[in-house]
């Protein structure tokens, strides 16, 4: 399950 480190990545990114 990959797709959970992507959502984290993408989230975090939102932040930045």
């Amino acid at each position: 399950m990959m797709i959970n480190a992507i959502q984290m990545s993408y989230f975090y990114a939102r932040d930045m």
